[in-house]
């Protein structure tokens, strides 16, 4: 903590409504009671302290009360000589904004309501529901210099509303600076990630600087946490109670073709009570909680009687079979065991239970055999006899081929397969979609749709869409025909599709070529079951090697593992940390899998590599070596007690 006077907001001077449920005095203070009434904001003088940045709390006072009593307390970041993030909900009754003098934008992301009256020139107010406990708040965004923007939008010398995508993070561009600041809500970290960074914090920043310069920043809360912050090639933790860290890495880090390599960096910390800092390096080195891969639907066509079909992932929704008798649908299906699908006739088709958004990442897949043209699938929405866009479709057309439509805005952009499929004999089709993450940016996203037959590649395309495009809520069907105009009026006529399906499955992640190649191999008898997750080929001296397997096929299996170096063993998952003498490729390991229905196996080898970081790097604060452990890709550092400056750096260099 330093006592620090700062006079960044003398230009502004902010009131605000009263509320009851965020009133509270100061220890010691009388209670000053607000009944209502103009508020002023401060600053707090104690802050803590990491280079160029500070944290502290805003704080907002009643005129004629005593100097040490206030209404609320909100945390905030200050970015020195550019802005102050107020991180706690800003959300209140009511908020009124005035600019004494020099007016400066002020930004509102995430707002929670819409409604913006203006009284006056120099006066707006934005009335706001408090949100719910559970849920991120907005933040306020105080700039100290003209020229910044936040989420993409200018501001006026007024309160700007800057809604980004992400309600855990924004970002705030200056003429130099590009950061991106990531909040926590109700005591609980925030986890985000993308390719080119993560994050698992209490509150964070990462700024750049003309590309050349990265500026990583992590703050924790009053209990004893851990918290990172990662670019692709670097991550920077900190573990402790009431801890903060800064490094600045003075090398470009977006590079595609960068290989691993070590870093100076330097910067500074707080710990009251002491921390650890760690250290990694290396494209493989973003520690973020795993992401939420889910299937979202699957039906898996075994009922063999009814008109009623079970969605294994909703069982208490019912899809039905509309336009047929039932009892001639039900045919032989794909795969081991007493497999079933349905066959249906144009003029049939299956309204399913999934009304879930299909917008990002995402995937379908499911085997079919036909002898015909028709809508295989279709997932859309309409308006004045035209489709909306999101909206997407599975054809097969009268040359046999698959063919993908996606509505576009106004356009229809599609992907059609090389192969045939149109020969009566059992085809797995696959449609996966990858969408760059999206950093609460107010732009076009850009997907990546690829189209699979029997687990080879057809064709891709990548396709842009507007950040704010709504989702198509409308039911899944199979078969369904149907007639529509493209955006130049032409009517199109599309019958429904004559033919069986089976094993139709969405999931909210594109599947990769190994999963779909799985899901081909078990559905042609060519194993009973695949593992389809994939180990790591390298690891590093001093480094944890950590392998989940995941299968596809059968319901559950035993696992007989051979030639394992003496470095791992298994409990639930493959462990172990290689020492200098496992240096080299390992022998070809085996992992095979014995289930009712037969075996399945993997073999790879593991190369062990020297440590990317040696004893030649020394970790030192304010000037002297700290007690330094290295783990193969970084190093774990103790931190003592107070806080300073600290240098990871060459040895026999001269420290920053």
């Amino acid at each position: 903590m330093k006592e620090t006077v700062i006079t960044a907001i003398a230009t502004v001077a902010l009131i605000v409504g009263s509320s009851a449920d965020d009133k509270k005095t100061a220890p010691g203070a009388p209670d000053a009671k607000p009944q209502g009434g103009s508020f002023t904001m401060e600053l707090s003088k104690t802050v803590d302290e990491l280079g160029s940045l500070a944290r502290g709390n805003v704080l907002f006072t009643q005129p004629g009360n005593p100097a040490d009593s206030f209404h609320h307390s909100r945390r905030a970041l200050l970015v020195k000589g550019s802005y102050i993030a107020i991180l706690d909900n800003s959300a209140t009754t009511g908020i009124h904004w005035k600019w004494p003098g020099n007016p400066l934008p002020i930004f509102l992301t995430h707002p929670e309501g819409k409604t913006l009256e203006k009284k006056g020139n120099s006066l707006q107010q934005l009335i706001l529901k408090k949100g719910k406990e559970e849920n991120p708040g907005n933040i306020a965004i105080l700039t100290m210099k003209p020229g910044l923007k936040v989420n993409g939008v200018s501001g006026n010398p007024e309160l700007n509303l800057a809604p980004g995508i992400n309600r855990q993070m924004a970002i705030i561009q200056t003429g130099k600076h590009t950061d991106r600041i990531f909040w926590g809500s109700n005591g609980k970290p925030v986890t985000l990630s993308n390719t080119h960074w993560a994050v698992n914090a209490h509150s964070a920043i990462i700024r750049e600087v003309d590309n050349e310069t990265t500026q990583l920043a992590t703050f924790g809360n009053a209990g004893k946490s851990s918290n990172l912050v990662a670019t692709k090639a670097v991550s920077l933790e900190i573990e402790g109670e009431n801890v903060g860290i800064e490094g600045i890495i003075a090398s470009p880090l977006k590079d595609p073709r960068r290989e691993e390599k070590v870093t100076e960096i330097h910067g500074h910390y707080l710990a009251e009570k002491g921390a650890t800092l760690r250290l990694k390096f290396g494209v493989n080195t973003q520690p973020i909680a795993r992401k939420d891969n889910r299937l979202l639907a699957f039906w898996r066509f075994d009922e063999g009687k009814g008109e009623t079909l079970i969605d294994l992932k909703s069982p208490g929704e019912k899809s039905r079979i509309m336009g047929i008798d039932p009892k001639q649908v039900w045919v032989k299906g794909v795969g081991f065991g007493k497999a079933g699908a349905v066959a249906l006739a144009d003029g049939a088709h299956i309204q399913t239970s999934f009304v879930k958004s299909l917008q990002g990442n995402n995937s379908i897949a499911l085997w079919i055999k036909t002898k015909a043209a028709g809508l295989l699938a279709s997932k859309v929405a309409g308006q004045k006899e035209h489709l909306l866009p999101g909206s997407r479709m599975i054809e097969v057309t009268p040359k046999g081929e698959i063919k993908l439509t996606l509505v576009n805005t106004t356009k229809h952009r599609v992907i059609r397969s090389k192969a045939m499929v149109n020969d009566d004999k059992w085809h797995h089709i696959a449609w996966t979609v990858t969408e760059q993450q999206d950093e609460g940016m107010r732009v076009d996203l850009v997907a990546e749709h690829r189209l699979y037959v029997d687990a080879k590649l057809q064709e891709s395309i990548k396709i842009k869409r507007p950040y704010d495009s709504e989702p198509v809520r409308e039911p899944l069907t199979i078969g369904k025909a149907i007639s529509y105009k493209q955006g130049d009026g032409k009517p199109v006529k599309i019958a429904g599709f004559a033919g069986s399906v089976d094993n139709l499955r969405i999931y909210n992640f594109p599947l990769d070529e190994k999963q779909i190649s799985a899901f081909h191999m078990v559905g042609k008898k060519t194993s009973p079951f695949v593992i389809t997750s994939n180990p790591r080929k390298t690891v590093r001296v001093g480094e944890r090697f950590d392998y989940a397997i995941k299968f596809t096929g059968v319901p559950f299996a035993n696992f007989k593992f051979n030639t394992l170096p003496k470095w791992m063993k298994f409990e639930g998952r493959l462990t172990g940390i290689p020492t200098t003498k496992d240096i080299g490729l390992s022998k070809p390991m085996s992992i095979v899998g014995m289930s009712p229905l037969g075996p399945g196996q993997q073999i790879f080898s593991i190369n062990v590599l020297p440590p990317l970081v040696s004893p030649e790097w020394l970790m030192k604060v304010n000037g002297n070596p700290v007690p330094t452990r290295y783990t193969g890709r970084g190093i774990e550092a103790d931190l003592p007690p107070g806080g300073g400056n600290w240098n990871f750096t060459r040895k026999n260099k001269q420290a920053r």
